[in-house]
């Protein structure tokens, strides 16, 4: 069974940062820079809204559509389901829901697999880390995703 992503209700007795349309895909990229990790992990052009509630760290993403990514220099195919949410912190993104990653070098032989978090080391290095549902931690070149 999929894992639905956790938007936040609007009716929380704090404001919630809600942004559609052409502008929340540049407010999302300017969050994950503003959290010190690549925006390029989420090369998305079809997104509908962004929104992001400060008070806990969570944002969330609605797309037009799922969509596929193909990261040629990492060798991996993500996929971004229509609703994406999770939270975040310096370096990190966790209890993400909505995301898939599956390998493209036997793409067809190989099922997507749900990833829970995305983080880079602390002090920085050349690395960007994927963990998936399963707990196993898969490590890139951050300049895949870039």
């Amino acid at each position: 069974m999929a894992e639905e992503p956790v938007i936040p209700s609007s009716s929380q007795d704090h404001a919630l940062e809600v942004t559609n349309g052409i502008e929340a895909i540049a407010k999302f990229n300017t969050l994950i820079e503003k959290f010190s990790l690549p925006k390029g992990i989420f090369p998305l052009l079809n997104v509908e809204e962004f929104g992001f509630d400060p008070q806990v760290n969570t944002w969330w993403l609605k797309l037009k559509k799922k969509c596929e990514h193909e990261f040629n220099n990492a060798k991996q195919i993500v996929v971004y389901m229509q609703n994406i949410s999770g939270k975040i912190q310096k370096g990190k993104i966790f209890d993400l829901k909505g995301l898939k990653l599956k390998s493209n070098v036997h793409k067809e032989l190989f099922l997507p697999v749900s990833a829970k978090g995305i983080f880079i080391d602390d002090p920085p290095t050349e690395k960007i880390h994927f963990e998936n549902a399963h707990g196993n931690v898969e490590s890139f070149s951050i300049e895949a995703f870039v």
